[in-house]
Formats: structure tokens, C-alpha cells, sequence
């Protein structure tokens, strides 16, 4: 099998990244994810659907406040969790920065970093992710959404409820958040290309962990 991570690179550079992102090489169609995703992080992250999003209130890297009411705003949300130094969420970054590409102005997207200022100015300066990265360096957010791991992703819909939480991302889960997206848009439905996305769902790295790559 071949790696591809030349194609991973062309995606970010395409997402509009400054320099060359730091990625670790991906098994094309891998069936052996980096950090796969266990049953019991799967019923956990189940367990969280229909249930109201936990408000929060916070800064981006722009300096703008950021409430779950101005995020979504009367949309959909999309919302994402990235760890520093972790190359799951490099590797995931241009994928949802596709997904959110495609439905443009009908759904919001939004990450959130375990870091302040220096460290989302580090993460933009590579990945130029287009939309708000709140800043969470006592990890407040992510506590309150249950988030174990990077990648993991939450579609909360205009009522601020979650639609489902997401504990990884996979060729399938893509398939599934353009699916669900295209009917909290009331949008028809159009493919979206996982292109190296894993075959199966795969986590990212702990939040627990001060060591990247864990």
C-alpha cells in the first residue's frame, strides 16, 4: 500500500495553507487507524446526541468573542476540537475545511484549541483555517463537551441542540456529517470526496496528554 501524503499536502495547500504542513504519512484505504476509535468512546460520543450544547463563552484568534448563540446564529454549527502538535488534527484540517468550502454561508464552522493566543497564531500561520479558532487553554470547552481526543466533531443545530457527536473522522463519518448537513440546510444532497480520509474511524491524540502524537 502507498502512503499519501503528498496528496494530504496538495489538499492543504489548496485550503490555503502559507508553508508545507508537518504530516504524518496516512495508509491509503489503512484499516488500522492511528488512534482508533474504542466502543466506549463511540456510546459516550452516541450518548450526547439530542441533547442541548453546552453554552460557552470565549475568544477567537481574531480577538472576537464567541458564544455557541452568535455561532450558530440561526444555522447549523459545526464544531471541532484540535489539539497542538497533534498530526490527527493536521491531518483532518483540510477535510472539514472542504466540508465547510462546500456549504459555504448555509452552515458555520468553528474550531476550538487546547491554547491561547500563541498557540492558535501558530496552528493559523500553517493551516489558515478560514472561519473562528477559540481559544481554550484551560481547556474549559472541551471538558464540557466530553472531548477525550483531537478530531473528535459536533454538529449542533439551530436550536443549539447536538445532532451527533463525532469521536473521529473517517471516510464514512464524512459521508455522514455531508449527509446531515445537507438536511439541516434543507440543501439536496451532493457527494463530498473523503479522498485520503481513513477507512476506519480514527481518532486523534489525548487531551490528557501533554506529549503530541499520544
Amino acid at each position: 500500500m502507498k502512503t499519501t501524503g503528498l496528496l494530504v499536502l496538495s489538499v492543504a495547500l489548496a485550503a490555503g495553507c502559507a508553508a508545507p504542513p508537518k504530516l504524518a504519512p496516512i495508509v491509503e484505504g489503512s484499516s488500522k487507524p492511528r488512534h482508533p476509535v474504542t466502543a466506549t468512546m463511540a456510546e459516550e460520543a452516541e450518548a450526547n446526541a439530542r441533547k442541548p450544547a453546552p453554552p460557552f463563552d470565549g475568544v477567537d484568534a481574531a480577538g472576537r468573542e464567541r458564544t455557541l448563540e452568535s455561532l450558530t446564529h440561526g444555522r447549523p454549527l459545526v464544531l471541532y476540537f484540535v489539539k497542538d502538535g497533534c498530526p490527527c488534527s493536521v491531518d483532518a484540517e483540510p477535510l472539514y475545511q472542504r466540508m465547510a468550502a462546500k456549504f459555504g454561508a448555509k452552515a458555520n464552522f468553528a474550531a476550538v484549541i487546547n491554547g491561547g493566543q500563541v498557540v492558535a497564531d501558530k496552528w493559523l500561520k500553517v493551516m489558515k483555517t478560514p472561519y473562528p479558532v477559540i481559544l481554550d487553554p484551560d481547556m474549559k470547552v472541551i471538558k464540557d463537551y466530553g472531548i477525550e481526543r483531537s478530531v473528535y466533531l459536533a454538529l449542533i443545530d439551530a436550536q443549539r441542540r447536538i445532532v451527533k457527536l463525532w469521536p473521529g473522522y473517517s471516510a464514512s463519518m464524512l459521508k455522514e456529517l455531508n449527509a446531515a448537513l445537507s438536511k439541516a440546510t434543507d440543501t439536496e444532497e451532493t457527494p463530498f470526496d473523503p479522498l485520503y480520509a481513513p477507512v476506519e474511524l480514527s481518532s486523534g491524540c489525548s487531551f490528557a496528554s501533554s506529549v503530541p502524537g499520544v
